[in-house]
């Protein structure tokens, strides 16, 4: 191998890549060499820092500056329209040469001639390493171009009009038309100050939901919150009123403002704006000062009025908001006090441990039931123990233990306490309070009364399921006599008909289940009309070898739903049971089987 050649090859590499990487890559291409060339070839938009504007013979100067790629005009200072003032740089760093004026002929005619005497605009542009200046004048004869002059060389240039159409026309056209500046910087706290009430309301760093803090802790409507950063986002100035370090603030009702909102991360404010009188012109603006800008605007009236809703308006409408799954287990206290405890198997049973297992349509309800709990009114937003008395919840009437299931990082299961919803009636209204919370809440009273405050009321609705075909006899009672039905090969009845009837009932019968659980104790049985003498069906069924007695007694009494009130004595108890007995069963029942007649 030849050292000498190897070296060679591997130095004309590298010469060739350095010539593609620092020279190459900056030629201009085919299409590039075809146009004229460009003014500024050494501006670069990204190197770009600040740029200035001085309008015709005027004073008024604009001054705008990038920091962390974010435009701030600093002369006025005032938030900054991003989008105009990136394309008006993208404008004259794009600005081409047309045709360039011989120096003798713009001396001839004159800078007057070409717009120069008094330009449109004086414009300076400031890179980190270089400044570029021009002049603008007026635009070219029957052509859309215009003139332009270098101010350091005095160089005159025609060059594109379209330069115009970026060009701002005062100082205001580049100020930000937001009247709330949402994205000028994060922030995780929003406050309201009107007089001395202050409404507050805090984001989550956890879980990124919006918290009511002031006047009182409570949990926010995250989509009124949602609706009110949109609207504020929305919101924009209708006029520029004033710029002035020494405002005079009470022409405008800023020294002491109706309203005051403020944007915050942490305790530090990023952002605010005061609310003052009304202007003089219009009864449908009002004068607003944006705080830390000394300037003062017009917006629109309705924005006070929007701002000023009560806190109460932004609340959950919500009594509880719980994710049903993570919900573990319910301790109640009321009529009794019970827990419902959720299962291995997801089922709930009543008790914390081998308890009896609850009705799951029932357990539906109750879930349903407590997330569709409302908060109507706020009766009191910090009360006395007093208030707690006058509002029946000291002590409650009712109250419910909400706890969840959580897994840390390590693996290990817990129960922690959601929150106690607890309520008192007084007056015909109910009030209702939550543990984590201090406000005393006005709800529905049907909402709060549909919520189990018994053990008896949450049991599960099956009172036996078992083969009818294990039926031996039916036995039908009353204080006109007793007839029975016994099983044979061939059915119940010779009659094929009524045959089919009554075994339609029996199945029926088989799986027996309550409608609902009404009362329980023999004391209780007469006020349903359930007396010594009314109609007792027994039912003798064979299972695991043994004959088993069941017995089921109807009252006179009829429920709003059209069910018959009927006892029945459950395994395990020692009184019986009140409840309503499905009404079309019963009217099979005593339309298919042998009820005693008179």
């Amino acid at each position: 191998m030849n050292t000498r050649v190897t070296w060679w090859l591997a130095g004309s590499a590298i010469v060739l890549f350095l010539f593609i990487c620092l020279i190459d890559r900056r030629l201009p291409d085919a299409a590039e060499r075809s146009l004229p060339p460009r003014i500024f070839s050494q501006m670069r938009t990204n190197d770009v820092t600040a740029l200035e504007i001085i309008f015709g013979g005027s004073t008024n100067r604009l001054r705008a500056e990038k920091q962390y790629n974010t435009w701030t005009l600093v002369k006025p200072k005032y938030p900054a329209q991003q989008t105009a003032i990136s394309s008006f740089v993208d404008a004259v760093a794009a600005l081409r040469a047309y045709d360039k004026l011989a120096p003798h002929e713009v001396l001839i005619q004159g800078s007057k001639s070409f717009g120069l005497e008094t330009p449109r605009a004086r414009v300076q542009i400031e890179t980190r390493t270089n400044r570029f200046a021009i002049e603008v004048g007026s635009a070219t004869p029957l052509t859309n171009n215009i003139y332009i002059r270098m101010a350091e060389s005095g160089d005159v240039f025609v060059t594109d009009g379209r330069l115009l159409e970026n060009l701002p026309a005062s100082p205001e056209d580049w100020r930000s038309a937001a009247m709330v500046d949402l994205n000028g910087g994060s922030f995780n706290r929003l406050q309201i100050r009107t007089g001395q009430r202050t409404f507050e309301i805090e984001r989550s760093l956890t879980n990124n939901l919006w918290r009511i803090t002031k006047p009182v802790p409570a949990r926010a409507d995250q989509e009124r919150i949602a609706e009110l950063l949109r609207n504020l986002r929305l919101g924009r100035v209708n006029a520029f009123v004033a710029d002035s370090p020494l405002l005079e603030l009470d022409r405008y009702g800023l020294q002491t403002p109706s309203l005051e909102l403020s944007l915050l991360d942490g305790t530090n404010r990023t952002y605010g704006i005061e609310f003052g009188n009304v202007t003089t012109n219009d009864s449908r603006l009002v004068y607003a000062e944006l705080l830390g800008q000394s300037n003062v605007v017009a917006v629109d009236a309705k924005w006070v009025e929007y701002l000023k809703q009560p806190y109460k308006d932004f609340h959950d409408k919500h009594l509880v908001s719980f994710n049903p799954s993570a919900l573990d287990r319910i301790v109640v206290s009321g009529a009794e006090t019970f827990t419902l405890q959720r299962q291995p198997d997801r089922s709930w049973a009543i008790g914390e441990k081998a308890g009896s297992r609850a009705d799951p349509v029932l357990m539906g309800v109750v879930l349903t039931n407590l997330a569709a709990l409302e908060i109507t009114d706020i009766a009191k937003e910090v009360p006395s123990d007093a208030d707690l008395k006058s509002f029946g919840l000291s002590p409650p009437l009712a109250s419910y233990s909400l706890f969840e299931t959580l897994t840390n990082g390590a693996g290990i299961t817990t129960n922690i306490l959601y929150t106690e919803v607890s309520f008192g009636l007084t007056n015909g209204t109910t009030y209702s309070r939550r543990s984590d919370e201090p406000p005393i809440y006005i709800t529905p009273t049907a909402q709060a009364f549909n919520l189990p405050r018994s053990t008896l009321q949450m049991r599960d609705r099956r009172i036996w399921n078992f083969n009818p075909t294990n039926i031996l006899t039916i036995t039908l009672t009353n204080t006109y006599g007793t007839n029975e039905l016994t099983r044979s090969a061939s059915g119940w009845v010779p009659d094929s008909v009524q045959n089919a009837a009554i075994e339609e009932v029996v199945y029926r019968l088989a799986q027996l289940q309550a409608y609902t659980w009404v009362a329980k104790g023999e004391q209780r049985m007469r006020g349903y009309g359930i007396i010594p003498g009314s109609l007792v069906i027994i039912i003798k069924v064979a299972r695991g070898g043994q004959t088993e007695t069941l017995q089921v007694q109807f009252g006179t009494g009829v429920s709003n739903t059209g069910n018959i009130y009927a006892a029945v004595l459950l395994p395990g108890d020692s009184e019986r049971v009140i409840f309503e007995f499905p009404g079309g069963l019963y009217q099979e029942l005593v339309q298919s089987l042998p009820v005693p007649k008179p």
